[in-house]
């Protein structure tokens, strides 16, 4: 669904169902939540340049933090044509993200891909042995940044060297392979996002050694 059937803002509360009534506090509070999750999204997707992990983080978000409150205030606004609306809205934004992130990403290695940052140097003076190979650094920082999403071992194969010359090539250059630096509330959303999908992931105990007292 494109830009055009998603509304820019996400819908205002409706009128309450009382004549003169007001919603709560905590009412107008939730839906700001909400409110500035989705504009924070639709402000992400006008920029031109996308970086596939931040519209990862945006949607896992939504989906784990505002659609509950969606819920929720379903549950109070009791008004089916609102809520089908903001749905609607949060379910197509969701959409657009994860579309946004693939072509993100297709685009990046498809660049990464027509590049030969491999080059050949001979030393002066050489007359035996094979011209030394020299990796541009600045093609081997970009490779390895997060949002290439290129593993170590995929990169040797596309340099056609083993991981240990890849790995004299890394700290001749300086370059180390960087982590993404997001902050803590998006961390934990992808850490809540892993055990949700992999709930038997991680350290697990025998059984026998749980009867220990």
């Amino acid at each position: 669904m494109s830009e055009g059937r998603r509304p820019l803002q996400f819908p205002a509360l409706p009128p309450h169902h009382r004549a003169q009534g007001h919603w709560s506090q905590n009412i107008r509070k939730a839906h700001d939540i909400v409110s500035d999750t989705y504009n924070h999204a639709t402000r992400v997707l006008r920029q031109e340049d996308h970086d596939p992990l931040r519209l990862q983080i945006i949607a896992e978000k939504i989906i784990n933090d505002s659609l509950p409150v969606l819920e929720a205030l379903d549950s109070e606004i009791q008004d089916a044509s609102w809520t089908d609306k903001c749905a609607e809205a949060l379910a197509t934004t969701v959409v657009e993200l994860r579309q946004a992130s693939e072509a993100a990403v297709n685009i990046a290695n498809s660049r990464y891909a027509k590049v030969n940052p491999v080059s050949t140097e001979t030393a002066p003076y050489q007359t035996r042995g094979r011209p030394r190979k020299v990796i541009d650094s600045r093609w081997l920082e970009d490779a390895l940044s997060p949002r290439r999403k290129i593993t170590f071992k995929r990169l040797a194969v596309a340099l056609h060297m083993h991981r240990n010359t890849l790995r004299r090539h890394l700290k001749r250059h300086n370059v180390y392979q960087r982590f993404s630096a997001i902050c803590n509330a998006d961390l934990d959303i992808l850490v809540k996002t892993f055990k949700f999908h992999k709930p038997d992931s991680g350290l697990q105990l025998p059984s026998w050694l749980s009867m220990i007292p």
